[in-house]
């Protein structure tokens, strides 16, 4: 099954609503996870045993005959900057959020869940905070974070921050020093 890996999400979503796949898509991604990510470091939270569950959810529901939408069990990653309810979301790897596990989910989990998703974990962000606790060192070093480590390629300049990122960055600095 490792072929569905790549398979684009529309062709496989489709697939999972007439049950030729099922469980084995989110198998696949995660055996494919576990293969890859220890030298990409993309996926930086992983809910195995929570996509399991809702993979398995997905299929009895289908074996009940509800479809909860078009992405019905597809499997999907956020970046890590979109809050997930139970799932540790640190924007990015901003220290201060190293531990933070929101109670709801944001707006975009909020909606690829209710169309069916299935999260299996959050891909890494840019680095945007300097002393981000998914450090360039452990990162794959691409602007667009762990949705495209092919893409990787060292920064050479930095960027103007935003004014409330460098507020933010300010405070947090700050903080961390008394």
């Amino acid at each position: 099954m490792t072929e569905g890996v790549f398979t684009p999400a529309h062709v496989l979503a489709e697939a999972i609503r007439r049950r030729e796949v099922s469980l084995e898509v989110v198998e696949a991604y995660l055996a494919q996870i576990a293969r890859h990510n220890p030298d990409l470091n993309a996926i930086v939270t992983l809910d195995e045993d929570g996509a399991r569950v809702k993979a398995q959810e997905a299929d009895a529901a289908l074996a009940q005959g509800e479809e909860w939408c078009p992405l019905h069990g597809s499997p999907i990653t956020l970046e890590d900057a979109h809050s997930t309810s139970g799932m540790r979301t640190t924007w990015g790897g901003l220290a201060l959020l190293a531990d933070y596990v929101p109670e709801e989910d944001g707006t975009v989990a909020a909606r690829l869940k209710a169309v069916g998703a299935i999260l299996l974990g959050k891909t890494n962000g840019p680095e945007i905070w300097p002393d981000s606790v998914f450090a360039r060192s452990r990162s794959h070093g691409a602007e667009c974070g762990g949705s495209a480590p092919r893409a990787a390629r060292p920064r050479r300049t930095r960027r103007a921050r935003h004014p409330c990122v460098t507020r933010r960055v300010a405070r947090s600095r700050a903080a961390q020093n008394g």
